[in-house]
């Protein structure tokens, strides 16, 4: 497992691409590579990019390792090299498709190329190993409430938890596809000289996705078509349509991720939906009152008055 796990942390991201895209399942795009064995079947994700600098010493940067731990004082790019690794190493014990996106750390780009691949059309469901830390499961497209079938099965192995974004928030959302985000193993990613890999819980990740497809099977757990508002809120930079749908005393948003620029990730809460520590008061779209950025956000107010 390490010396395999090693040459993929070696490569850079060109290299990488160049031998993904070899193998004769092989669809290339130009920023992902599609592994395809045939219609109807899950597909595991995961991207070849990182955020350190590949400069010529990159592949003969130095890499501490034994049996559990590996590192490297230039990065040793986990994130999302073990997702890379586990999503390959599945590939050939399963009958599953394979994504590998170039661009998440850029906002996405290559899982939004895929979003024209029509072979992805027909997946049941996405799974993607791109979350850090231990026997972790992240949903973004709130699986939770809007296909509990699936996120009831996922908690069986893995701790539900929350996440800011990754490939899934906009292939789930695109395909109408639930999806869910695994552990890779990796620890304080983006941080170059912190950032480590527990082989450990790599490793429970390979060995439990075999269980957590079986379980799954080939149903198509699809999210809910959400109606468009009447109502966009446009910046002279900054333009989102807001998507979101009523149950019960409850808005959900169903974005790509809710995120107040420039500052972080909104929050949420039940009785009141997405907003932001930085809002004074109750929330405008048409004029936020943010002490740092714009927020897009939903507002529970405006919609009840749109039903009344």
């Amino acid at each position: 497992m390490i010396e395999e796990l090693l040459q993929i942390l070696r490569m850079t991201t060109k290299q990488l691409y160049k031998q993904l895209a070899k193998s004769p399942y092989a669809i290339a795009g130009q920023n992902y590579v599609l592994w395809y064995k045939g219609k109807g079947l899950p597909c595991l994700v995961a991207h070849i990019d990182h955020v350190y600098n590949e400069d010529a010493k990159w592949a003969k940067r130095p890499i501490l390792y034994n049996e559990e731990y590996i590192w490297s004082p230039a990065g040793i790019a986990g994130d999302d090299r073990c997702g890379v690794y586990a999503v390959m190493k599945l590939f050939n014990e399963l009958e599953v498709n394979a994504l590998f996106t170039n661009g998440e750390e850029k906002g996405g780009i290559g899982a939004s190329d895929a979003c024209e691949e029509p072979k992805l059309a027909s997946v049941p469901y996405f799974i993607e190993i791109d979350r850090r830390g231990f026997k972790e499961a992240v949903f973004y497209n709130n699986e939770d409430e809007l296909v509990p079938e699936f996120a009831k099965k996922i908690s069986k192995h893995f701790t539900i938890g929350q996440g800011s974004f990754t490939d899934i928030s906009i292939l789930g959302k695109h395909f109408r596809t639930a999806s869910v985000n695994l552990s890779a193993g990796f620890y304080n990613e983006h941080q170059k000289s912190a950032e480590y890999i527990y082989l450990p819980a790599l490793e429970y990740t390979i060995k439990t996705v075999p269980k957590l497809i079986s379980e799954l099977g080939d149903k198509k757990y699809e999210l809910p078509k959400l109606p468009e508002l009447s109502w966009k809120w446009k910046s002279d930079w900054y333009y989102r349509d807001i998507y979101d749908v009523y149950e019960g005393d409850i808005y959900y948003l169903n974005e790509y991720y809710p995120e107040c620029l420039n500052c972080s990730m909104l929050e949420y809460d039940k009785e009141i939906g997405y907003y932001c520590w930085e809002l004074e008061g109750t929330p405008d779209v048409y004029s936020p009152k943010c002490l740092k950025s714009r927020v897009d956000i939903i507002i529970k107010r405006k919609n009840k008055k749109r039903r009344e």
